[in-house]
C-alpha cells in the first residue's frame, strides 16, 4: 500500500537494510561499481585482506546498494512515448557519509526527493535551486535539478504546485514489505518547455538526532545549523574550504546519482551509460525508482 511517509516507516527501511549490512561486516558498494569490480588478491592469503579487497578462497560476497530507475515520457493525452529502465549509483562523496551518520544515529532521516537534472534546466520546469553533489578544495560540483517532491514543508522550502521553484509536489513514498524488500518513490512532472533529462538523482533530507523522522519538516533550521547534516560530511566540507550553507541542500542529500550518455559518447549498449532523455512542452515525466540491498559476488 502505497502512503507518505509522515510516521516515518519508510524512512527506517532503509536504515534497518543499511544498518543489517554493516553489522554483518560487509562493505556497502554500488551496484555499478560491486559489477565491474575485479577480485584484488592480498599478498599473503593467511592475513585478512585489506578493506574494499577480496580474500583468495574466501566468501566474495558484498551488499550492493540499488536503485532501479523507470522513466516513462507520456503525452498530455495518456500515451507513452518513450520509456527507460537503469540502475543508478551511489554517490559517494555525500552518499557514503549520508549511510554512516544513518547508521549510527548521527541524524534522522527526513523526507525524499527525485531529481531530474535537464538541459536547459531553467526552462524544463521552472526556476530550479542548486544542490551540491560533490566537492574539492577550492571547487564545488552543484546541479540545478528539477524535482518531484513530497508536499508540504518537508524541505528547506515548501514543494508546493504554486511555489515556482522547480518541485513538483505528489512524491510517494512505499515502505518495504515481504514481498518487495524495497524503498519505491514515484512522482511525476508536467515539462514547462522542451529539454532533455541528462542526470538523475535520489535525495534524503536529514535532521538533528534529536528529531524523530516523524517530524523531521526543517525549514525552520537555521543557515548555519551543521548538525542537520552528517558530522563526517560537515568535516570534509570544512577541510575543503567551505562553509555549511542548509542551501546546498535544498531538496535534500544526494544519495544516488548518475549522469546519462549522448550517442556521440555512446549509451544504451553493453557497459554504457543509459541514454539521455529528451522532452516536449506539456509532456508527462513519470518516475519510479526502488531502492534495495542485496547480497552479490
Amino acid at each position: 500500500m502505497k502512503r507518505s511517509v509522515p510516521k516515518g516507516f519508510a524512512r527506517h527501511g532503509v536504515c534497518l537494510a543499511v544498518v543489517f549490512a554493516f553489522l554483518s561486516g560487509i562493505a556497502v558498494v554500488s551496484h555499478a561499481q560491486a559489477a565491474g569490480a575485479a577480485a584484488t588478491p592480498t599478498a599473503h592469503s593467511g592475513q585478512p585482506a585489506a578493506l574494499g579487497k577480496r580474500q583468495p578462497g574466501g566468501n566474495h560476497e558484498g551488499i550492493q546498494v540499488h536503485g532501479y530507475w523507470k522513466i516513462d515520457v507520456r503525452d498530455p493525452d495518456g500515451r507513452v512515448v518513450k520509456h527507460v529502465e537503469f540502475e543508478n549509483s551511489l554517490n559517494t562523496q555525500i552518499g557514503g557519509p549520508l549511510l554512516m551518520a544513518l547508521i549510527t544515529g548521527q541524524n534522522s532521516p527526513g523526507a525524499w526527493s527525485v531529481g531530474l537534472e535537464a538541459t536547459p534546466s531553467s526552462t524544463l520546469c521552472g526556476t530550479v535551486q542548486g544542490i551540491l553533489v560533490g566537492f574539492a578544495p577550492g571547487s564545488a560540483n552543484s546541479i540545478s535539478p528539477c524535482v518531484l517532491g513530497q508536499a508540504g514543508d518537508q524541505y528547506f522550502d515548501a514543494c508546493t504546485s504554486s511555489s515556482g521553484i522547480g518541485c513538483a509536489p505528489g512524491l510517494s513514498v512505499t515502505e518495504p514489505s515481504p514481498s518487495l524488500q524495497a524503498v519505491t518513490l514515484q512522482g511525476q512532472m508536467t515539462v514547462v518547455n522542451a529539454g532533455t533529462i541528462t542526470a538523475v538523482s535520489t535525495m534524503l533530507m536529514t535532521c538533528n538526532p534529536g528529531i524523530s523522522p516523524a517530524t523531521c519538516p526543517t525549514t525552520s533550521a537555521s543557515n548555519s545549523d551543521t548538525t542537520i547534516i552528517p558530522p563526517l560530511l560537515v568535516q570534509e566540507m570544512q577541510s575543503d574550504g567551505f562553509s555549511f550553507n542548509r542551501n546546498y541542500f535544498t531538496w535534500g542529500l544526494p544519495l544516488t546519482r548518475l549522469v546519462l550518455g549522448t550517442t556521440t559518447n555512446g549509451c544504451g549498449g553493453a557497459g554504457q551509460p543509459p541514454c539521455q532523455v529528451s522532452v516536449q512542452a506539456q509532456q508527462i515525466v513519470a518516475v519510479t525508482v526502488q531502492i534495495s540491498f542485496a547480497s552479490g559476488s
